[in-house]
């Protein structure tokens, strides 16, 4: 009987048990039940990046608008450069130009042919003066060696001496740059080596350096 009741009572406690831990389960409460729901934060963080948006694009447009103004503000610039430097320049051929009116209002028949040519060579120099100052350089040909950048040849001849290049032999027209660019190459008659079979022409205008 003892054991009974000892086994009895070992049931019982842990009927007991059992009985605490299902009370106890059904009156706990979950923890996350307990906490408080963090409020949400997405609308603001989206009106924030709207207004973020907005002012770059604000910026943006503003930036577009002060650049399309620098180009004008510098195609006026360089408009106006342009037009003082042809100003300059005109300024400077006027008294050439008042020369030349001089001379013809001058010219009759007790002129003589010496006066009229040298009176012409005087207006000539004064001119040639004119442009340098503006940077324009007559291309050096005469003797020289023939370069296609410079020259083009018009007509050819042979040379019954060796020659390691094509020479230069005659200029028919002269030929200028401006600030270093070739404005009129100079028309050119080339001197060739003997043996060389292939030569310019002029319809082929230039000769390549290789050649």
């Amino acid at each position: 009987m003892t054991d009974r009741v000892q086994n009895n009572g070992e049931a019982a406690e842990v009927n007991l048990s059992d009985e605490a831990v299902k009370i106890s389960g059904e009156g706990a409460v979950p923890s996350q039940a307990c906490e408080k729901e963090a409020p949400e934060e997405k609308p603001d963080i989206i009106a924030s990046l709207k207004a973020e948006n907005n002012e770059l694009q604000d910026r943006l447009l503003r930036r577009l608008a002060d650049f399309e103004n620098y180009k004008k503000r510098v195609a006026q610039e360089k408009e106006i450069a342009l037009r003082e430097k042809m100003g300059a320049f005109f300024l400077e051929l006027l008294p050439v130009t008042d020369n030349f009116e001089r001379a013809l209002s001058n010219l009759n028949e007790e002129t003589s042919a010496s006066s009229l040519a040298e009176g012409v060579k005087l207006i000539h120099k004064q001119l040639l003066n004119v442009l340098t100052r503006f940077d324009l350089k007559e291309i050096d040909t005469e003797g020289g060696n023939f370069d296609p950048h410079l020259h083009q040849a018009f007509d050819r001849e042979y040379s019954q001496e060796p020659l390691e290049r094509p020479m230069i032999s005659k200029v028919f027209q002269k030929g200028y740059t401006f600030q270093g660019i070739v404005l009129r190459p100079s028309l050119v008659k080339v001197r060739l080596p003997k043996e060389e079979n292939t030569a310019p022409s002029p319809e082929e205008g230039c000769v390549n350096k290789e050649n």
